[in-house]
């Protein structure tokens, strides 16, 4: 869903990589001419500014596991920062927010804000964690939960979201390559099986 949409200082969609009408999308239109607006984020709260009883009454309501109520109830929240927050806190992040005690809450709304509190600072250390040569996650902020992987550092996230895509694109394309390759070898295996097989009959 990802598109790029020209305005001028009115607000007003000039031009876009991607043109959306109401056929294609039921939330908003994105064509030139119409006003533009940021859809609804469905209700999701701010993670920089929530408040205790909001962030504990929030995760409570939903029957969920806890790391998929978190990234389900904040925006810019994704299920990997969900895990890293869980991880913080020393919770297990598949069970259902209610099961868990105030104390527990409170603690893990402290470690959500210090979390936050980073991205709120800008204090950034662009990283990309890779099992083997493997690139298997990648973050601006440092993931204890993946301690484990090897960490490679970077200056800025752009840098990393450049290598991450590329390393895993060229890592497609080999195992594409190598799968096609693999199932001739097989294929002309099984037939000089096959020939062979009737030859020692003969």
């Amino acid at each position: 869903h990802s598109n790029i949409i020209f305005c001028n200082d009115k607000g007003m969609i000039l031009d876009s990589i991607k043109h959306v009408s109401a056929q294609m999308s039921s939330v908003r239109e994105v064509l030139p001419g119409r006003d533009y607006f940021i859809p609804d984020t469905m209700s999701k709260l701010d993670p920089l500014d929530v408040t205790e009883s909001v962030f504990r009454d929030g995760l409570i309501s939903k029957p969920m596991p806890l790391a998929k109520a978190i990234y389900n109830s904040f925006t810019g929240v994704s299920p990997v920062a969900a895990e890293e927050i869980c991880h913080l806190a020393g919770v297990d992040s598949a069970l259902p927010p209610r099961e868990l005690s105030e104390d527990v809450l409170a603690h893990l709304y402290r470690q959500f804000t210090y979390f936050f509190e980073q991205v709120a600072n800008g204090d950034f250390s662009p990283q990309i964690y890779y099992e083997g040569d493997d690139p298997v996650e990648f973050s601006s902020i440092p993931l204890t939960h993946l301690e484990n992987y090897r960490v490679r550092t970077f200056d800025s996230i752009s840098e990393v979201i450049r290598t991450y895509y590329a390393s895993r694109d060229t890592i497609t394309r080999i195992r594409q390559k190598s799968s096609d390759l693999r199932r001739v070898v097989q294929t002309a295996l099984e037939r000089n099986r096959k020939k062979y097989d009737l030859q020692q009959r003969q």
